[in-house]
Order: C-alpha cells, then sequence, then structure tokens
C-alpha cells in the first residue's frame, strides 16, 4: 500500500497541476465575460458548455471509462496500441451519429437553443469527444507527465483563443471561442498519443468487434448516470432560466464554479490514479480495502483546506473572480462546497462499485441523486425560497452518500474507516465556528492549526512524507 499511496499522491500532483492550469484560465475567461458582459454572458457560456458536455455524454457512451477499465489490466505496448485505434474508430463512428442526430434535435427544440446545429458547435464537440477519448488512452498507458503536459498547452492555447475572439469580436463570438478550445485540447493529445502507439492496420473484423463489445460493455453502466447527471444540470440550468431569468442562472453558475473549482480540480486527479489502480488490484484478486479508506480519507483531508478558505472568504473571491454583481451567489456558494465535500467520499466508493462490476446498484443510485437534486429546485422555485437553491444539492448527495455506504459495507464487504467520518465533523464544526465567531485572527489561527494536523495525519496515517517532498523532491523515507 505504501508504494500504490505514493504513486496517487503524485498522479494527483502532476494532474492536478494541470486543473489548476484549466481553472486559472477558466477563471480568467469567466472574469472577462462578467466584466464585459454581464451575468447573463456567463449564463449563455454555461448553457454552451452544458449542452457540449451533454451530446458529449451520449456519444461516448460511458466507452472512455470502460475502455480506461480495460486498458488498465495489460501492460503490453502491441496490445493497448491495438486496443486503442479499436477505441479511435468506435468513438469517431458514433460521434457522426450522434452529430447528426443533433441536427434532427435542432428542429424541434426551443428558439433560444438552435445553435447546437451551428457547424462551429459541432466541430467543437467533435474535437471535444476525440480529445477525451486521448486522453483515456494516455491515462492507461500510465504517461501522467505526458497527459499533463498536453493538457495544459492545450489549454493554455486554448483559452487564449477562447479570450482573443470574445474581447475584440464579442459575445456573439462564442461558437468559434469554443471551438478554438477544444481544438486545441484534441490537437495536443492526439498527437502525443499516436507518438507513443505502435501502428497497426485499421482493426477489422470479429477481434475488433470483439474488443468494441467489451468496451461499450463495460462503459454502460458509466454512461447512463453521466448522461442522467449532465441532463439533469442542464435541465436545472433551464428551469433556473424560466422562472428566474438569465441573470439568476448566471449567478447560479457562477457560484458552481467558485464552489467546486477546487473539488473538481481534486476529484479530474484522483480518478487518473485512483480508478486505473483499483481496476488493476480488483483483477490480481488483490484486497482494495485499504486503498479505498485511504482515497476518502486523503479527498478528504486535502478539500478541507480549500473548502474553509473559500466558505471563509466568498465576498472577496467572488468580486475578485467575478464582480459585485455576483455577491448574492454566497449562500449558494456554501450549500454546494458541503455537498462538493460529501463528494469526496462518494466518488471512491462509486468508482468502487463500477470497478466491482455492480453497475446497477450505482445506476440506482445516481437516478435517486439526480431525481432529488432536479426536483429540489422545482421546489424551491415553487415555495418561493430562491435563496436555498444549492441546497437541492446537499440533499441530494446526502442520500446518495447514505446509500453508497451501505452498498458498499453490505455488498462490497468494504469495511470503512470511521476516521473519514471524524474528518468529516471536525471539518463542519471548525468551518461554522469560524462563521459565527466572525473574526478574521481568530479564523485564521484556526485555520493555521487545522493545516498543522492534516500535515500531521498525512504523514502518520497515510504515510505521505510531505516534508520529504518538498526538500528532496520524492515521497521516500530515505
Amino acid at each position: 500500500m505504501k508504494n500504490e499511496s505514493r504513486l496517487l499522491v503524485i498522479i494527483t500532483i502532476l494532474l492536478g497541476s494541470a486543473q489548476v492550469v484549466k481553472l486559472l484560465m477558466g477563471l480568467l475567461r469567466g472574469k472577462l465575460l462578467a466584466v464585459l458582459f454581464g451575468p447573463s454572458a456567463v449564463a449563455l457560456w454555461g448553457l454552451y458548455q452544458s449542452f457540449i458536455d451533454i451530446f458529449q455524454s451520449i456519444s461516448l457512451l460511458g466507452i472512455e471509462k470502460g475502455a480506461l477499465q480495460d486498458l488498465s489490466k495489460s501492460s503490453d505496448i502491441k496490445v493497448v496500441s491495438y486496443k486503442a485505434l479499436v477505441l479511435y474508430v468506435l468513438v469517431l463512428f458514433i460521434v457522426l451519429i450522434i452529430l447528426f442526430i443533433v441536427n434532427i434535435i435542432s428542429l424541434i427544440i426551443p428558439e433560444g437553443y438552435q445553435f447546437i446545429s451551428n457547424w462551429a458547435f459541432e466541430i467543437s464537440l467533435f474535437f471535444a469527444t476525440l480529445n477525451i477519448t486521448s486522453m483515456i488512452v494516455l491515462n492507461s498507458l500510465q504517461r501522467y507527465k505526458t497527459l499533463a503536459l498536453t493538457q495544459v498547452l492545450g489549454v493554455i492555447f486554448g483559452n487564449s483563443i477562447a479570450l482573443i475572439l470574445l474581447y475584440y469580436v464579442g459575445i456573439e463570438s462564442i461558437d468559434l471561442a469554443f471551438l478554438g478550445l477544444n481544438f486545441s485540447l484534441f490537437l495536443f493529445t492526439f498527437f502525443s498519443v499516436f507518438s507513443i502507439l505502435e501502428k497497426n492496420s485499421l482493426p477489422t473484423g470479429t477481434p475488433a468487434m470483439r474488443i468494441m463489445s467489451k468496451f461499450i460493455s463495460l462503459g454502460l453502466p458509466f454512461w447512463f448516470p453521466q448522461v442522467l447527471t449532465t441532463g439533469g444540470l442542464l435541465w436545472i440550468n433551464i428551469i433556473i432560466e424560466n422562472y428566474g431569468g438569465l441573470d439568476l442562472l448566471g449567478t447560479y453558475i457562477a457560484a458552481w464554479a467558485i464552489a467546486s473549482m477546487f473539488s473538481n480540480i481534486l476529484f479530474s486527479s484522483f480518478v487518473g490514479g485512483y480508478f486505473p489502480v483499483l481496476c488493476r488490484k480488483i483483477a490480481l484478486n488483490e484486497n482494495v480495502n485499504k486503498l479505498v479508506n485511504w482515497q476518502i480519507e486523503f479527498g478528504i483531508l486535502l478539500y478541507s483546506i480549500g473548502a474553509i478558505i473559500l466558505f471563509l472568504f466568498p465576498l472577496s473571491i467572488i468580486t475578485i473572480l467575478y464582480s459585485e454583481e455576483f455577491l448574492a451567489t454566497v449562500d449558494i456558494i456554501r450549500w454546494f462546497i458541503i455537498g462538493s465535500m460529501l463528494r469526496m467520499i462518494g466518488f471512491p466508493l462509486g468508482y468502487a462499485m463500477m470497478a466491482f462490476e455492480k453497475g446497477r446498484l450505482y445506476i440506482i443510485g445516481q437516478v435517486i441523486f439526480n431525481i432529488i437534486n432536479v426536483g429540489g429546485v422545482y421546489f424551491i422555485f415553487k415555495e418561493g425560497i430562491e435563496n436555498m437553491l444549492g441546497s437541492n444539492y446537499l440533499a441530494a448527495y446526502v442520500i446518495y452518500l447514505l446509500l453508497l455506504w451501505y452498498w458498499a459495507s453490505n455488498i462490497l464487504n468494504l469495511k470503512l474507516s470511521l476516521f473519514s467520518l471524524f474528518y468529516l465533523l471536525l471539518w463542519l464544526v471548525i468551518m461554522y465556528l469560524c462563521i459565527y465567531l466572525d473574526s478574521l485572527l481568530i479564523s485564521l489561527i484556526i485555520f493555521s492549526l487545522l493545516v498543522f494536523f492534516i500535515l500531521w495525519v498525512m504523514n502518520k496515517r497515510l504515510d505521505i512524507k510531505i516534508k520529504n517532498f518538498i526538500l528532496k523532491g520524492h515521497l521516500n523515507e530515505h
């Protein structure tokens, strides 16, 4: 477990660094939209991204997760190269079908959403989907440095194109801005993959069909919840726009962006390391109990640092990242922060369900989560309590987490550590104590003590030697 924990920390640092760059460029883009065009522009960008996400989820059919699960079990570069080429052919075929369907859908959707039939939007969707595919291949090959570097370069170049277009052309160039961003991301990852893989002839026949079938069968249990969640978020955006207007939607999207910026960095970094390692251990019939508990505790400890900063200084952060027009997002942000903390427990358990091929239970949990999340927004507007927006996400995650905890304990026979619950309760107490005392000095003292406690736990309990990493560049004892 020591070697695995050190590997996971290194992967988190590499992929997390790429996510930080992505976050910073996204915040810069959001700041430009907020200052030049106001909340409605932030909402419009969010709607574009929502449509990109949902059609991308539909296009992939969960294949990216199924391929990662399958490719992670092989160390033979010839086998991985052949399967990767099969993966590209499969994704390319499916995404072309989806683009055809998108053009049909555009004929019947409301007038304000017909931008999905725009040629720039469709090409952007095409590149975004192939970029995800390339990232999966690099991850399965354990080329984490290459994956991180290509994402950093793609994000910097792509967002530079988007910022230039938005600043000089205006908000009407948003479709071209999306195209520039996604093409740049695709370009770097795609050519990196094909410089590594061994060249094979185009896959055909029964062997290729069997591999495609395997990818789809492993991926579908991921696909349905992913589409459901993405569709749920799009539905929530549409509900808020219809009942509260575009400006309220803009503040809601900004609140989610601020509250989840740290959790998204951690989540993207964790999945890249945790899931492949988990799949390899299961394939070797090794016990995964320590790995699951380690990931939960590590996630809670890391997230608690960023979460308390967001919780204590939301007004300053909102003003810096957006503008004073977005100050109404404070309450929404705090609901989201608590829900995102629960996500640090939920994601290792959910992915453990999938790694053990308990996809039906995972789907049931996701269906319940999305019903509560979307239904909660309807209830909030029906009762006229818009200031409670965000509580729907927290309520949905509480129920979802209880289900995962029960299934993991009773079906997967995982013995879940109570230390994670202790960390969670400690974080909640400290968070509300800082708000209740309303003293910057006391809050900073409590925050400093929390950081020292976290570093101590990482060193003693999780075997993460932070001092060695800072001074010597590695996590080993010697």
